[in-house]
């Protein structure tokens, strides 16, 4: 996936997610899964009008739902092919400088031992009808044969809303869909994820120049709303306004092996 953070599972994280799981069963697009469902709600504390700013630590701790899952028949550094052309050209494609799909190696249901590699996710740079591009190298390990998973990834705008319009406000009866506190930079709410060495900080903008939309600190002219949210992000809210918002968000309960580099230097990780 990106280049890697590391292992520090907030602890207040846990308090700021509810965690349910449905009974209904997810399906992937052209391979049938039994992953089960779930939803977690995102609580977003506000000021209550006694502090400068609300702060919640949270992970999205679900994911997106399986898009394919199978077997590659030959397997190179950076590319698995399915030989039977299962793809549709593009499907998988970056956006931009955002990886849109990510693939995740797994061990085949009933296997005696677990797959080497498995666990371990990387991003899709591009795809043919048969043969996927990462962005990263594989593990040691993955060979022809392996077994592997393409997801969708988080983004802002599929978390928070194309034009911030999925997170409501509870106090009100009934709950009204506000979105959060939007203006320029330096009044918006704002979504901070850690980059390894600080924070990105992305808002939504509809005061100043640059246009209406979600932007990053820094950018306020570049759209914003793919930016991707990997599953072990651990992000921070920081809200200015006084109510506390709520956004519930649906996805796959992830099963089997999760592996989570952990590098030199500050980590901050989100429990996937």
């Amino acid at each position: 996936m990106k280049t890697p953070t590391t292992l520090l599972r907030p602890i207040l994280a846990t308090a700021c997610l509810t965690a349910a799981l449905l009974t209904s069963p997810l399906f992937a697009q052209t391979t049938a899964t039994t992953d089960p469902v779930g939803f977690i709600t995102l609580n977003i504390a506000g000021t209550g009008g006694t502090i400068p700013a609300g702060f919640t630590f949270a992970s999205l701790g679900l994911m997106n739902a399986i898009n394919y899952q199978g077997s590659a028949d030959s397997v190179t550094t950076n590319t698995l092919t399915v030989t039977a052309g299962p793809f549709t050209a593009s499907q998988f494609n970056a956006t931009g400088s955002n990886p849109a799909y990510f693939l995740e190696i797994v061990t085949p249901t009933g296997a005696a031992s677990q797959a080497l590699g498995a666990g371990t996710t990387y991003d899709i740079q591009s795809n043919t009808a048969t043969t996927i591009t990462l962005m990263q190298s594989l593990a040691a390990g993955v060979v022809n044969g392996a077994q592997f998973r393409v997801r969708q990834h988080w983004t802002i705008a599929s978390v928070f809303g194309a034009t911030n319009n999925k997170v409501v406000d509870l106090s009100t009866n009934p709950p009204l869909v506000v979105g959060l506190g939007s203006g320029s930079a330096g009044t918006a709410d704002q979504i901070l994820r850690w980059n390894g060495s600080g924070y990105d900080i992305f808002y939504y903008q509809t005061a100043g120049l640059g246009g209406i939309g979600w932007r990053k600190g820094g950018a306020q002219s570049v759209d914003a709303s793919s930016s991707t949210l990997y599953p072990e992000d651990s992000i921070i809210v920081k809200r200015l306004q006084s109510a506390s918002l709520s956004r519930v968000l649906m996805g796959a309960v992830k099963t089997g092996q999760t592996s989570v580099p952990i590098v030199t230097g500050s980590n901050v990780i989100g429990n996937v």
